[in-house]
């Protein structure tokens, strides 16, 4: 299972990975529920990466996986776990269901059909998709400047951890570097890594973390409220 679906078994880890975020996440952890599930159907993406810069066989041989789902929903807890661990005593969100889901599922619909552009224009798809991360993370600053820190925490936090789990990985499982292409430009090891991975583990994060406090109207108040002397 490990050497004919990677991919899958790697997702499998990823999955496992949730309920820890969840648990950690504290009073973000519906928040960070939400992101997960909000920005899972950027799975239907998915099929529009091609192969130039990795290829993995999902499970059942088709373009779309039960694997990129799991992928995309955890990177959407992961993401909103990072960009709140420090500021959570700062955050306010508006997450009432409907009007959430409305909008964060109108910027997965945004994201996909930009990429769908570009790919069929004929622009390498995992470059186009890095421009279409950063065409959202410009949009969503030029409207709510103020929720920078979102995105800066989400960048820094969550692309030191995947550095390290790859590193962790690719160490422990050499099979695993296989997906990607080395003669791709962005596919090139930086201390072992493909340099994509670690330009998507900082890029992607961050777009959705801001993606999310878009979608919740987050605010982010200026200090962390005082507890009350005891008296």
């Amino acid at each position: 299972m490990i050497e004919r679906y990677p991919y899958f078994v790697a997702a499998l880890l990823l999955l496992a990975t949730i309920p820890v975020y969840l648990a950690a996440a504290g009073t973000q952890r519906r928040a960070a529920a939400w992101s997960g599930l909000l920005f899972a159907p950027l799975a239907l993406g998915a099929p529009l990466l091609g192969t130039d810069y990795w290829a993995a066989r999902r499970l059942g041989g088709m373009p779309l996986g039960l694997e990129d789902a799991i992928y995309f929903g955890q990177l959407g807890v992961a993401s909103w776990f990072f960009a709140s661990l420090p500021l959570r005593h700062r955050l306010h969100l508006d997450l009432r269901p409907g009007a959430l889901a409305v909008r964060a599922l109108v910027l997965v619909s945004a994201l996909i059909a930009g990429l769908a552009v570009g790919v069929a224009a004929g622009v390498s798809a995992i470059e186009w998709a890095f421009v279409t991360w950063g065409a959202l993370i410009a949009g969503v600053l030029a409207w709510r400047s103020a929720l920078w820190p979102l995105a800066l925490s989400a960048a820094l936090l969550h692309g030191a951890a995947l550095a390290i789990t790859m590193a962790i990985l690719l160490a422990m499982w050499p099979e695993l570097g296989r997906l990607w292409s080395q003669s791709h430009p962005l596919g090139r090891r930086v201390l072992g890594i493909p340099f994509g991975e670690i330009l998507w583990g900082t890029v992607a994060p961050a777009a959705i973390a801001l993606a999310f406090g878009f979608a919740s109207r987050a605010q982010l108040s200026s200090a962390r409220p005082r507890r009350r002397a005891r008296r």
